[in-house]
């Protein structure tokens, strides 16, 4: 007997699925309505699943539709398995509704911490059964290698194939310790170029503000104390007194309320705002879990747009 090769097997499975539809239904026509197709369909599909078998699995007559032996043994083998695929399928389908599991999320360390726990706090609380899985990270992880449902970065990211949705615009401002400038004075363009700088590495070339006074300038420091990636760092250093530095607003909000930092030139408009997206690999099919969360933060966010 001839044996079904690989190439067709795809052709194998479909006809199966039929023939034991017909076989569990003893009518062809009972077979295709339940399988929304023609009749005629259905019989020429179950007549080329048994030229690639080679074995005859129904005997027909014009009014009746037999089992033969193979017919029989197929029905015993394959009926549970086709059931237990089916009800797998509808749970995969199910899966996609449920609000309960996990996400896992990726954000910038600071980020993170001082703008989104708060709120990744408040998701769980309405959503219990939902199970966060975050991770802090200044690095732009992959989100399939990583199997990340959500990623919140700066961005865009260049050529990440992924889509992006923005969340809300970051703006910056010059601030310093109260330990480094009197709260009470406005620091002025020469006396900047006096204070040490806390810098980004993005910030090398200077930092782009306006006035109204001197308009859009370039502004590079003479004092360069500190450079790091690292953003925590830099308002650790700037809180410690160590120097000045540009930084987001949403970073430094609570420091900014205490006291514990000042904007030391509220009359310069920094100019190198940063957009905050959140990226995920598809809009297609995603989970209802990570839309509800997608759509909480989403939220959250229009506060600073």
């Amino acid at each position: 007997m001839d044996h079904p090769t690989n190439e067709h097997k795809g052709h194998h499975l479909d006809d199966t699925l039929i023939a034991i539809e017909v076989l569990r239904r003893g009518s062809f026509a009972a077979a295709a309505k339940r399988l929304n197709m023609p009749t005629s369909t259905v019989s020429r599909r179950i007549t080329n699943l048994e030229a690639a078998l080679g074995v005859r699995l129904l005997d027909r007559t014009s009014r009746k539709v037999r089992h033969t032996e193979q017919g029989k043994l197929l029905l015993s083998l394959c009926e549970n398995a086709i059931d237990e695929i089916s009800a797998n399928l509808n749970t995969v389908v199910r899966s996609k509704h449920t609000l309960s599991g996990p996400i896992r999320i990726t954000a910038p360390v600071l980020l993170g911490n001082e703008l989104f726990s708060g709120w990744f706090s408040e998701f769980m609380r309405e959503y219990p059964d939902v199970t966060l899985d975050v991770l802090l990270s200044n690095r732009n992880e992959d989100l399939l290698t990583k199997d990340i449902d959500l990623a919140i970065r700066l961005g865009p990211l260049p050529d990440s194939g992924f889509i992006g949705q923005r969340l809300f615009t970051t703006h910056s401002v010059l601030c310093a310790s109260p330990h480094l400038w009197d709260a009470q004075r406005q620091v002025t363009l020469t006396q900047l170029q006096e204070l040490p700088f806390l810098l980004m590495n993005s910030q090398r070339d200077g930092i782009m503000f306006e006035t109204e006074r001197s308009g859009v300038s370039n502004f590079r420091p003479s004092k360069i104390a500190l450079v790091s990636n690292d953003l925590a760092l830099i308002r650790e250093a700037t809180l410690a007194g160590s120097g000045v530095a540009c930084l987001p607003k949403e970073v430094i909000a609570s420091a900014l309320q205490q006291g514990t930092l000042i904007n030391i030139a509220p009359y310069a408009k920094i100019n190198t705002p940063r957009h905050i997206y959140a990226f995920y690999p598809s809009r297609r099919y995603m989970p209802e879990k990570v839309q509800r969360f997608l759509e909480f933060i989403s939220k959250k966010c229009e506060q600073y747009s």
